[in-house]
């Protein structure tokens, strides 16, 4: 479960964290940076790459019709935690274009020289 980790985000998470640490269930209080409207900016091309799926269920068209017409709309809720969720799963490396996957397998399997000692022997 993530949790914007500013204002009141910050308590709540700390206490879902300590009402239900035992549990299958993580909180996790995540840093944001900038407002609404520059967060879903940052995502924008994941949706153009055809990198999000959208479930066939009601609340799935919520959240698009919302979207589509963010930020003029009434309500901007679906779109910050869709948009917060995205980054999230992007910074842990959950969600890679193809190019950035084929980078990841090269850099395992690149050599890596070892570092000359400091005080040869």
């Amino acid at each position: 479960m993530l949790i914007e980790a500013k204002g009141p985000g910050q308590s709540a998470a700390q206490e879902l964290s300590h009402r239900f640490g035992i549990s299958d269930l993580v909180v996790d209080a995540a840093p944001v940076k900038g407002d609404k409207v520059a967060r879903a900016l940052a995502v924008q091309a994941n949706f153009a790459n055809g990198m999000i799926y959208a479930p066939d269920r009601q609340w799935a068209e919520l959240v698009i019709t919302e979207m589509e017409v963010f930020p003029k709309g009434r309500y901007d809720d679906l779109t910050d935690s869709t948009t917060q969720a995205i980054k999230y799963i992007r910074d842990n490396g959950l969600l890679r274009t193809d190019q950035e996957e084929y980078v990841w397998a090269m850099d395992g399997v690149r050599h890596k020289p070892r570092p000359k000692p400091l005080y040869p022997c």
